[in-house]
């Protein structure tokens, strides 16, 4: 500290570039992005940002070379939603899954597949313990 008692500040760190697009996807239609990019005029997501696809599917979350990376939230028009880690642009550790029905399933994933312990709890507010199958279907432990 100085003479004032004050510490010096340090400079906030550098934001990222920001951008809105759009681009086309296989099927027709358009994905509309809203967040950071790597670069002053880039269309490749890359840092936080939002998708929102023709589906009426939306992502907000973290972005790495335009893929979904890191911490983020897949939320579909019929009320699915996993809320977790992603690597590659699919879910990868831990997350949570949650059903229209309201049924819920906790674990990890690995490449888009369901790995390992996980714990499914049901409408009625029952839990079951599981352990994912090769195909990566969830099986009551007994």
């Amino acid at each position: 500290a100085g003479a004032g008692g004050a510490a010096p500040s340090r400079p906030a760190p550098p934001r990222r570039p920001t951008a809105q697009f759009s681009y086309a996807v296989r099927g027709g239609g358009k994905v509309e992005y809203d967040g950071e990019v790597k670069t002053a005029g880039s269309t490749i997501p890359h840092g936080r940002g939002v998708e929102l696809s023709p589906d009426g599917s939306v992502y907000s979350g973290e972005f790495l070379h335009g893929e979904r990376e890191g911490e983020g939230r897949y939320s579909s028009a019929s009320g699915y939603v996993y809320d977790g880690k992603w690597k590659g642009g699919r879910p990868h550790g831990h997350g949570v899954e949650t059903f229209a029905t309201g049924e819920r399933y906790e674990g990890y994933w690995k490449n888009g597949k369901k790995v390992g312990k996980g714990r499914y709890k049901y409408a009625d507010g029952y839990e079951q313990l599981t352990l994912a199958d090769k195909d990566g279907r969830p099986q009551p432990i007994r």
